[in-house]
């Protein structure tokens, strides 16, 4: 567009906006039907056309989408001797949208696709009369008949779109999007769902939209909830895609079409490394690039987890048919389709093409010689695309079927983009490069990933499955994963709600997802604060002390320790009962396997008497040689999880697990004052992985566990709530003691820090290795920690009959140090003792802790280790502001019942020395 003086001005869009002035965010926008086309046009644009358009240069920086951006780039990279044709590329890297008619109006158009053109047969004139007419959309290729597809032909003037909405609508559209007709329940409705009671609470404000803002739009309804304040008031823009659960598609899961992969997985996480796959795989991914958006959203069920996406997808459904410009335009958008030529033969999900173009032509004669033979030849008058069948007026005119030829095959029968026998590999995140042995040992090697971790997978892909890594490859780096391993790994549980109080009154469930929540016990402490700092639908917490001494093992210098081994050992404690998780549906410990190794020279080692054994690779035998050669523990020691396979349980809102029974019913029914069924409602949940680390997260705080997690749907993690320390029941005059002196504040009792040798850093470090059923059994079962107590007593009640062997049950009550436990090495008929070394220790048997000695260590009240220093000491007083003469220096002692004090003061408070040791202090100050 040009102005009076001739130079060209970019197209804007006016948008008003109210917004809410005390939180500063968009409480709606109005805007008619130009800017509302250009929202709806969003909807239309195929994946790859998003996939290019969002790493573009905007106001807003560019942005990747899930490992769609990618798989678009490995079609970039990938040689054009693994595509059936040289149009196969810009096919799938500017795919064709099957709206383009309708967006041709917009004011402002994102979309910077060519305008499609048709080609028809050169000697139309005669080759018209076989149905179809053969149609491409590319220059160079070949009619049925012979001679080329080189003559243009465009649709019919009088088919004119006019975008999508009627001209003379008003709508409202929310700050995720949703658009709804101007009315004013809705104008009221909004004010009164956000708390707002008058006019004086907002502000109104005119906005102009150019291009760049569009482009910006774009990139901001992928990603936020919040895409109106983001775009014009300046918040931040881009947010994380969170991870939402799948929904239960109702495709058919058994249909006839799959495709068969070998997946690459890692055993101790479950990580796909990569999948291995032939052509059709490879297409059936490379389809997903030439999808619209609305059409995916559809095939979703309205529930693509992408940012504001699904509101817009939901207000095309909703809105009435009034504001559209036509009814067939509502249809369009609420199930777009592929644009012509881009369907596959053997297409895995259900998305239709969608083009009715009928090619119209009418011809007359003229007289032509031939040699002495004067002949009348047939020329075309008119020749042009409609949408509908025209009626043929003269015996000169046809109106005939279209056929697309296949721009994917040069022979016109290919089922896809890819050439077959070529084996493929596909990465985690979608990267599709020709399957190479080098590229396999690259990616391991890179990884760092040891051989013995990897296990191979046969794997199917259906309907179900395809619309999985569909939705994962637009919300997750980690497509088949999230798609193949965390899909499979659910479980099902039944809730009984007291609908009166909203609470979980109980959960029905069988094996699985018991075992789940007893290995929650054989976590170490280490484990868990490594754990719950991870995100999942909950934020990350922090563990009372635990969590900073945690991260002080992670800060501190090696050259405070006995071995280079220590930080792995504290950091990556092992389980004692990994053996028993690891046929858990859903385990959360991403610790790795434990390896064990023995004397490559074993055989003829002198001390076979008694075989030495190590979990690090790095260490020596006695006998001077290595302990290198990898040993496993014998196949048959299947451990098949804690409870039987055929138990069903009944487990109340805090975790305590009990077995079904009609009395537990009734008893928990009377209990919550419920007289008849009415009071209560049955639901079925389905719980992933994600899930499972909240329920983790929630059951360390909560003793509402389930109704938090299901009902409430609570992702804050409040405090941890102080509870009076239970009378241990420990010899208080045990001879093992640990002298610390403590700098306490005379004003209110503080400890600021304690000081003491490497015993007393031992003495904390080991905290991370101790298992949380270890930790509850040393407290007598008061641990103060949310659900635990009762998770805990549900191990110690239940009867024996209910256990996978009679030993697991002793193992969860007491869980031991690992591998602190007498193991046996069968060889050769023999069965020998072996001995673990010591790893701590360079010196295998002499080690008495991790920090080296005689550094003298301080402890902060928050369990934040470091060797002693008098600058820091003299920085930790003047950042607190504390007056020397507010200090004093005391002696204390730290055996059992203290040291059990510290370590549950450490899972509840910020100040463990203080809370831990507040008896021993009274004790001291009453004696002087």
């Amino acid at each position: 567009m040009a102005d009076s003086t001739g130079i060209e001005t970019e197209q804007q869009l006016s948008l008003k906006l109210v917004v809410i002035k005390e939180r500063n965010n968009v409480l709606f926008a109005e805007a008619g039907k130009d800017f509302v086309d250009v929202l709806f046009s969003f909807l239309t644009l195929p994946l790859g056309t998003i996939a290019r358009l969002v790493r573009k240069e905007s106001n807003m920086q560019p942005i990747e989408v899930g490992s769609l951006s990618s798989l678009y780039k490995s079609v970039e990279n990938l040689d054009k001797e693994c595509l059936c044709t040289d149009t196969c590329k810009e096919m799938l890297l500017r795919p064709r949208g099957s709206m383009e008619a309708y967006c041709k109006s917009l004011k402002l158009n994102i979309d910077d696709t060519e305008p499609p053109e048709y080609f028809v047969c050169n000697n139309l004139v005669k080759c018209r009369y076989e149905s179809p007419v053969l149609l491409s959309t590319f220059k160079n290729k070949r009619c049925r008949c012979g001679n080329m597809l080189d003559k243009p032909i465009s649709p019919q003037s009088s088919d004119v779109f006019d975008g999508f909405v009627k001209s003379n609508s008003i709508f409202m559209i929310t700050d995720d999007l949703k658009v709804v007709p101007y009315s004013l329940n809705t104008f009221f409705y909004l004010f009164k769902n956000c708390g707002l009671e008058n006019m004086s609470s907002v502000n109104e404000m005119a906005v102009t939209i150019t291009k760049n803002q569009v482009m910006d739009l774009l990139k901001g309804c992928l990603s936020s909830t919040t895409t109106l304040t983001s775009l014009f008031l300046g918040k931040p823009f881009v947010e994380k895609f969170k991870k939402v659960e799948f929904p239960a598609f109702d495709s058919n899961a058994n249909g006839s079409s799959k495709i068969n992969v070998t997946i690459m997985q890692r055993k101790s996480n479950g990580k796909i490394l990569f999948a291995q796959g032939k052509e059709d795989f490879v297409d059936f991914l490379f389809s997903f690039l030439t999808f619209p958006l609305g059409g995916v959203v559809h095939l979703m069920e309205g529930c693509s987890s992408m940012g504001s996406v699904d509101g817009l997808y939901r207000s095309i459904a909703d809105l009435d048919e009034n504001c559209w410009t036509t009814k067939e335009v509502k249809k369009k958008l609420v199930e777009p389709g592929l644009a012509p030529q881009f369907i596959l033969s053997n297409q895995l999900l259900p998305i239709h093409d969608d083009f009715k173009y009928l090619c119209y032509t009418e011809h007359s004669y003229a007289s032509k010689r031939s040699g002495f033979e004067l002949r009348n030849e047939p020329y075309l008058t008119a020749c042009y695309l409609t949408s509908e069948f025209r009626e043929v007026n003269s015996f000169h005119g046809t109106c005939t079927a279209l056929d697309f030829v296949d721009l994917k095959s040069e022979t016109g029968n290919s089922k896809g983009y890819v050439k077959g026998p070529t084996i493929y590999m596909v990465t985690d995140d979608l990267v599709v490069t020709p399957m190479s042995p080098i590229s396999v040992v690259s990616l391991l090697t890179s990884m760092s990933i040891p051989f013995s971790d990897l296990e191979e997978k046969e794997v199917s892909i259906g309907i179900k499955e395809g619309i999985s890594i569909l939705k994962a490859s637009l919300t997750s780096t980690s497509a088949l994963t999230t798609a193949i391993v965390e899909t499979e790994q659910q479980l099902s549980l039944k809730l009984v709600v007291n609908k009166e109080r909203n609470e979980v009154l109980f959960a029905e469930a069988g094996k699985d997802f018991v075992d789940v929540l007893f290995s929650f016990l054989t976590l170490p402490l280490g484990t868990v604060a490594r754990l719950v700092r991870k995100e999942s639908n909950m934020q990350p917490i922090e563990i009372g002390s635990l969590s900073s001494l945690y991260q002080s093992v992670e800060n501190l210098d090696k050259e405070c320790l006995c071995t280079d081994t220590y930080k792995e050992m504290l950091l990556q404690p092992r389980n004692s009962m990994e053996a028993y998780c690891k046929s858990l549906k859903i385990n959360i410990d991403d610790t790795e396997p434990t390896e064990y190794f023995v004397c490559d020279n074993l055989c003829d080692c002198p001390y076979n008497g008694q075989v030495l054994i190590s979990t690090l690779k790095n260490k020596r035998c006695r006998c001077g040689g290595m302990l290198a050669k990898q040993i496993s523990p014998d196949s048959s020691d299947v451990f098949d999880g804690f409870v039987k396979s055929d138990g069903s349980f009944m487990i109340t809102d805090d975790l305590k697990v009990v077995p079904n029974s009609l009395e537990t019913f009734f008893y928990l029914l009377k209990n919550c004052g419920i007289k008849n069924k009415s009071s209560v409602i049955e639901m079925t949940v389905t719980v992933t992985k994600n899930q499972v680390m909240d329920l983790f997260k929630s059951c360390l705080f909560s003793k509402t566990t389930l109704t938090d997690l299901f009902i409430e749907k609570q992702l804050f993690i409040g405090s941890f709530k102080r509870i009076n320390f239970p009378p241990c029941g420990f010899d208080a005059n045990i001879s093992c003691k640990i002298i610390v002196k403590i700098m306490q504040r005379k004003s209110n009792g503080k400890i600021l820090f304690a000081q003491g040798k490497k015993d007393f850093a031992d003495f904390l470090f080991n905290f991370l290795t101790i298992p949380l059923g270890g930790v509850v059994h040393l407290m007598e079962g008061y641990s103060s920690i949310g659900s635990f107590e009762g998770l805990h007593k549900s191990v110690v009640d239940l009867d024996e009959d209910y256990w996978a062997t009679k030993e697991v049950k002793n193992k969860l009550v007491d869980a031991l140090l690992a591998p602190q436990f007498k193991q046996l090495y069968s060889r050769s008929g023999t069965c020998t003792a072996v001995k673990f070394v010591d790893p701590i220790s360079e010196t295998s048997e002499n080690s008495k802790g991790y920090a080296k000695g005689p550094t003298m260590y301080i402890a902060t009240d928050d369990l934040v280790v470091m060797p002693m220093s008098s600058v820091y000491v003299l920085s930790l007083l003047n950042s607190m502001n504390i007056p020397y003469s507010d200090l004093e220096e005391k002696e204390v002692s730290i055996g059992i019942k203290e040291g059990v004090s510290i370590l549950q003061a450490s899972l509840i408070s910020t100040s463990a020395l203080t809370t831990g040791l507040s008896d021993l202090l009274t004790k001291v100050k009453e004696e002087n």
